[in-house]
């Protein structure tokens, strides 16, 4: 099974490049500095610079979500991208003898072109990878592999602030990595009950809930007593479990997220054990 080590910008350091290269694992890393290449000392060149200056080889369309901040909508970003193999020169302040002089990775430079918009609103990143890129399929799907990792930052995300997982007094490394795995269970199942009303909205939620939690979520979200329906979906159930976390169902509130789903999950317990005491 392929394994792929993807890294924001805290991966950003010459030392695991090295590491993942001497090891020959597969690295992706966002970079957050423009590092000097190794060329001749009259045309020392940044690799920012060199991928900015290369052409655009193709496209490729990205989704991107809702920025409530900026009241703008999720929407699909065609991106423009050029990739390139560079030397990378080892950092003046790095003096440890066992690092290489230099380290040969591949970058990707994508960017988006938005009419009427201004550069500061295009979305553009670099990519540093130490896989090999000898076509655009390659490099596309490198950059989707990136955007799969958007994905395990809601993962963590849903670990830490839902389930609070650093709040845990655990007095032992064993203790600490038995939590960590039930919690990270917990933290699949919301993940994935997030994107399965998404990617699968006419599934019937009873392959998720139980009968008992169909009809707890139908009716405490719907405030009714009517009885369940028979086509009752996932994504109708996800989005009553979301309205139990809170979720307002407003047009402006975009795609249900983590926050209301596992909101919801701890109602939906509270409602199922007043609901089993008062049977």
């Amino acid at each position: 099974m392929d394994c792929l080590l993807i890294c924001d910008r805290e991966g950003d350091f010459f030392e695991l490049f090295a590491g993942c290269l001497s090891l020959k694992l597969p690295l992706l890393v966002r970079p957050t500095q423009n590092r000097s290449l190794k060329e001749n000392v009259e045309n020392e060149r940044k690799i920012f610079d060199a991928l900015r200056a290369m052409e655009p080889v193709g496209t490729m369309k990205v989704k991107v979500s809702r920025n409530p901040g900026k009241k703008e909508p999720e929407r699909i970003a065609v991106m423009e991208y050029q990739f390139g193999g560079f030397q990378l020169k080892k950092p003046a302040i790095r003096r440890e003898k066992e690092l290489p002089e230099s380290l040969t990775v591949n970058a990707i430079f994508v960017h988006e072109r938005r009419e009427n918009a201004g550069k500061e609103e295009e979305l553009h990143w670099f990519l540093l990878t130490t896989k090999k890129i000898n076509s655009q399929k390659d490099a596309e799907r490198i950059i989707q592999d990136y955007i799969a990792g958007w994905k395990i930052e809601c993962f963590h995300h849903i670990l830490k602030s839902g389930c609070k997982i650093e709040e845990k007094q655990a007095r032992s490394y064993s203790n600490l990595a038995i939590l960590t795995l039930l919690y990270s269970v917990i933290a699949l199942i919301i993940l994935c009950l997030t994107y399965m009303g998404r990617v699968y909205p006419n599934l019937p939620a009873k392959l998720v809930f139980t009968k008992e939690e169909c009809h707890v979520l139908y009716h405490a979200a719907n405030k009714t007593r009517s009885e369940l329906k028979q086509n009752y979906t996932i994504c109708e159930a996800v989005n009553d479990l979301a309205v139990s976390g809170g979720r307002k169902g407003a047009p402006s509130d975009g795609l249900i997220g983590v926050n209301s789903i596992w909101k919801g999950l701890c109602r939906l317990g509270i409602l199922l054990e007043y609901a089993s005491f008062m049977l």
